[in-house]
């Protein structure tokens, strides 16, 4: 956990914000209250920690999908570092960060999020 907000931390000091998207950060500044990821619905997207972890990671791909992240083209991580480094998992259960989906009720996949 510790890695995780010295990651967030060494972010928000390079780009005097935090790693989430746009619509995220609009979404909580409206809101004027705390934003917490797997809670909400933006643009018809159920939200969960991808955002943060694919921009620290600068993972433009979730693996093995061909899925882009909300850090396509490096959006929201333009220097492409590295600002956290964490294992690979398959099974969310192991330490790391594991690839998870989300299905809806239609059976689309909404979104892919990794978690750590």
């Amino acid at each position: 956990m510790a890695q995780l907000v010295n990651a967030i931390q060494s972010y928000h000091s390079t780009y005097g914000k935090y790693p989430v998207s746009k619509a995220t950060m609009l979404f909580a500044t409206s809101a004027k209250d705390d934003f917490t990821f797997g809670n909400s619905i933006i643009q018809s997207t159920p939200t969960n920690n991808s955002e943060v972890i694919s921009i620290l990671m600068d993972i433009i791909v979730f693996p093995g999908t061909g899925l882009t992240t909300t850090n396509n083209n490096h959006e929201y991580n333009p220097q492409q570092l590295k600002l956290l480094t964490a294992k690979m998992v398959t099974d969310p259960t192991q330490g790391g960060v594991a690839l998870t989906w989300f299905i809806a009720i239609r059976g689309e996949i909404l979104t892919s999020f990794l978690s750590i």
